[in-house]
């Protein structure tokens, strides 16, 4: 595989983080999402309008969400990431009523091929199909704590 498929990946996963969890951008989540995609940690097909909506609750519940990636690697069709997301708790999350205060917690995601059977079964990373960064395309995710 090419390195400019490999930054290709990894611009892909950077772009999606930005329009999900940073601008809350729906129609870059819209441009990004394949038909068939699936979210594991939901454990099932997810619409672009799914997406957005969690996005929007997100950022309801966290004042000024961000996402940072402190690590990203990438080898063959696998992106593998860190991220640090933070915000302000302002509504209940999770049973946890808000606290007003600010919030950091740490995200691990892997990303590979869809027809990686071995990742799909820990139902912990992201699964692009080949080719998705060229199509711009994202087809699933999950978040690790």
């Amino acid at each position: 595989m090419s390195n400019a498929t490999i930054d290709a990946n990894k611009a892909l996963v950077l772009a999606h983080y930005d329009a999900v969890t940073n601008r809350h951008d729906p129609e870059a989540i819209r441009a990004q999402l394949a038909p068939d995609f699936f979210d594991h940690a939901a454990g099932k097909r997810l619409s672009a309008e799914d997406v957005i909506a969690h996005s929007a609750a997100m950022h309801e519940t966290f004042a000024d969400l961000s996402a940072v990636a402190e690590c990203l690697v990438a080898e063959r069709d696998i992106v593998a990431g860190r991220f640090v997301w933070r915000g302000r708790h302002r509504s209940p999350w999770r049973g946890i009523q808000p606290t007003g205060r600010h919030v950091e917690f740490p995200r691990h995601d892997v990303l590979a091929d869809s027809g990686r059977q071995d990742f799909r079964a820990l139902g912990r990373d992201r699964f692009c199909r080949p080719g998705a960064a060229a199509q711009g395309l994202i087809v699933s995710y999950t978040f690790v704590s």
